[in-house]
């Protein structure tokens, strides 16, 4: 394999990864919702950095697709604070409505 490949197939995996987390957490919130609707509670609003959180993380997943960098780690690096990043956000989300 070509370094150019080893690095296309850390930004996919990344992305599949990224993707996946945001299919299972935007299931996981609806659920929570759906719970505290039928129990009678209101909806707290999601704070408003969740979609700065969301914006930026968009734009790191992206960013190694457009910009090479000079080695694999840097590569990781930043697709991993992309993932990360959503992570953290969400399960803050998460955590908010389960707790009201």
């Amino acid at each position: 394999m070509t370094e150019k490949q080893i690095r296309l197939i850390i930004c996919l995996a990344c992305t599949g990864l990224w993707i996946l987390e945001m299919v299972v957490f935007a299931a996981r919130i609806k659920l929570a919702k759906n719970r505290l609707e039928s129990s009678g509670k209101a909806i707290p609003p999601a704070e408003p950095r969740l979609l700065m959180i969301l914006i930026v993380s968009v734009i790191v997943i992206v960013l190694p697709f457009l910009i090479w960098f000079e080695s694999f780690f840097v590569t990781c690096v930043i697709e991993g604070c992309g993932v990360m990043a959503t992570f953290l956000g969400l399960k803050e989300r998460l955590d908010a409505l389960k707790n009201s």
